[in-house]
């Protein structure tokens, strides 16, 4: 997200992609996105500011910052999730959004999907179940078995392996093993949200994105 008095001041001039470049000569492309509300209408947050500034000024409170009080908008990305609706009230102190929250509104190109851990995923059976629809869109059926691999920011990747079951109550996709070495060294706790981001399927590697309580 870019901050918001750089996009009054540039905004109107930024193309649809730009590029990030670091000093040994390496260049990244990006692709900006437009941030659409319900009525499929471009947000126009001055005008959001300026309402917000009259109702602050009428409950004789002192408006609320830009930065600290945007509103997340509902839309669709490439990917297994839809973004929720964030609705929050903000007057005076910054509001930190739950971590399921701020895990869907993690913006990612590549196929991905939001768990929220249990005790059964990092205390007790350390057994983690993949999302049926994104299990059935992304890993080979025909296999009962194979590798998966989880990485994190700094790098490190962990080997796992996952199983696919037919129960009577539909597909089960399910990491048998490793997953208790990634959550332990990871320190996740119940209540921590994951994105699980597929940048690679060939090998099933999930970059995972922790955001925790």
């Amino acid at each position: 997200m870019m901050p918001i008095k750089f996009v009054e001041k540039y905004g109107e001039g930024l193309p649809n992609a730009i590029y990030l470049r670091t000093p040994n000569g390496a260049k990244w492309e990006l692709n900006l996105v437009h941030i659409f509300e319900k009525s499929a209408l471009e947000i126009n947050y001055f005008f959001q500011r300026v309402a917000a500034k009259k109702v602050s000024n009428d409950q004789g409170n002192k408006p609320p910052s830009g930065e600290n009080c945007r509103v997340a908008q509902k839309r669709k990305a490439n990917s297994s999730f839809e973004l929720n609706h964030i609705d929050k009230k903000c007057i005076g102190k910054q509001v930190i959004a739950a971590p399921v929250e701020r895990a869907k509104s993690f913006k990612t190109c590549n196929p991905s999907f939001v768990l929220v851990m249990g005790a059964s995923y990092v205390k007790t059976r350390f057994l983690l179940t993949i999302p049926s629809k994104f299990g059935k869109t992304h890993f080979d059926l025909d296999k009962k078995n194979g590798d998966v691999y989880f990485k994190v920011s700094t790098g490190r990747v962990w080997h796992a392996r996952y199983g696919i079951r037919m129960p009577n109550t539909g597909l089960k996709v399910e990491v048998t093993s490793g997953w208790r070495a990634f959550a332990k060294d990871n320190n996740l706790k119940v209540g921590d949200a994951c994105n699980f981001e597929l940048i690679l399927s060939t090998s099933m590697t999930f970059q995972v994105h922790i955001f925790r309580q």
